[in-house]
């Protein structure tokens, strides 16, 4: 039931109301009445040229830069793993990264939880 209830909620309902949308006249946000105008919508994209240029910025964004950025990222895994000197300082700058947000988080909530001084224990001492 949660699976459904999630399906529900964050995919079928806002697919739902896309769909809607689409075929009104609607003007968001805050939007009270919506009148049925059929594939208008669309056949005033096509002719936009604010979106054909949108469209093919996209295009060229998937045909170079996804397959340039992907190349690049492969070799750098590569080169990571090529038997030199210092390249265990390269692998930690280069995880590092990823490591700095969960460790900040930790930091934070330490400091939340604390016993003496926490942000938690001083806003419970006001309730007791």
């Amino acid at each position: 039931m949660p699976w459904i209830i999630g399906f529900i909620t964050f995919f079928l309902f806002p697919f739902g109301t896309s769909v809607f949308y689409a075929f009104t006249d609607a003007r968001l946000p805050g939007a009270t009445n919506f009148n049925f105008v059929g594939i208008d919508n669309f056949t005033h994209m096509m002719d936009d040229p604010i979106f054909l240029k949108s469209l093919m910025n996209t295009m060229f964004f998937v045909v170079f830069g996804v397959p340039i950025v992907t190349a690049g990222m492969l070799g750098l895994a590569m080169l990571l793993n090529f038997n030199v000197k210092g390249i265990a300082l390269f692998r930690t700058f280069f995880y590092l990264p990823t490591l700095v947000p969960i460790v900040a988080t930790v930091i934070i909530w330490r400091l939340v939880f604390n016993s003496e001084f926490g942000i938690l224990n001083a806003d419970l001492a006001r309730w007791v």
